[in-house]
């Protein structure tokens, strides 16, 4: 099965870059993805005041899919993560949500196995590995990635997981998605700035839905459905993803807005992906028993 690997980054999603290489529709393949420091973080000397910020998020990519078309739907079918051994925590003043707090500039190493991750010698985390970056060109424009919208990026959403699907609208021909920013953990949120950063290799399979188009985001899971928007404004944010939901409950279970507002209100869960990027990600859940058929 192919591996693709490269020594040389993005750092923008931007249709101009030039694919590192191309795959099927319907092709599996395994993607060595990069932790967010791009493994300049080896020991707890390295300190993020020491590091290059700069190549924080850098992806492997862009991956060209044949025959995606401006137009399309791309699904990326999360099929296996495998993680290396080591992941990385850090702290700096400012990073986070509590970073105003922070006095000390620290750097954690911890140690991860097949099931946990060791925070120290009392408490253990069970590993739950997620891709924190995955997104395509956009339309117009470059975007940093360490950023989110609706091309998808960094997302930093614990839903990104193995076994999972995540859909996304394709705004140029071949699509050119990029990948980084494993976890071995993290909560929703992200509150301190970093999950459990670690690199590893992540089994993807592309899938392509000809001439239908969504919104943004949205991430399958065996029951569930998530609806996900990235803004600068929390608000706005919510807003976004909401309204795309209600669409879809107009549309699969023949309600009027009203209805279907309603609806949500009463069965949809309104989440946090993240909310310590230069844009916040919100997610709203709907259980796939409500529509009572597939979304796609």
């Amino acid at each position: 099965m192919k591996v693709i690997s490269s020594k040389e980054l993005i750092y923008f999603f931007d249709k101009t870059n030039e694919p590192i290489c191309q795959v099927d529709d319907g092709e599996s393949f395994w993607v060595e993805a990069p932790d967010c420091y791009n493994g300049q973080i080896k020991s707890e000397k390295d300190l993020r005041t020491d590091i290059n910020v700069e190549t924080i998020d850098g992806a492997l990519g862009p991956i060209k899919v044949n025959n995606a078309k401006k137009g399309d739907t791309l699904v990326i079918e999360v099929k296996d993560i495998k993680l290396n051994g080591q992941g990385v925590m850090l702290t700096n003043h400012g990073l986070g949500i509590l970073g105003d707090f922070t006095k000390d500039v620290r750097t954690k190493v911890i140690k991860v196995d097949h099931e946990f991750a060791y925070f120290n010698e009392k408490v253990k985390i069970p590993l739950s590995p997620m891709v924190g970056v995955l997104g395509l060109a956009p339309e117009n424009g470059r975007v940093h990635c360490a950023s989110a919208g609706d091309f998808g990026g960094n997302m930093d959403t614990k839903e990104l997981k193995k076994g999972s699907k995540l859909y996304l609208p394709v705004f140029i021909d071949g699509a050119n998605f990029a990948i980084s920013d494993l976890h071995a953990a993290m909560g929703d949120g992200e509150i301190s700035g970093t999950g459990i950063e670690i690199s590893g290799k992540v089994l993807l399979k592309t899938s392509l839905i000809k001439n239908k188009s969504i919104k943004g985001p949205i991430i399958e899971t065996e029951d569930s459905y998530y609806f996900l928007a990235s803004h600068k404004s929390f608000d706005e944010a919510a807003r976004i993803c909401s309204k795309d939901l209600s669409l879809v409950l107009q549309e699969k279970l023949d309600l009027d807005f009203e209805d279907a507002y309603m609806l949500m209100s009463a069965s949809c869960n309104l989440g946090i992906g993240q909310v310590v990027n230069d844009v916040y990600t919100l997610k709203i859940r709907l259980k796939k028993d409500l529509i009572k058929e597939s979304l796609f």
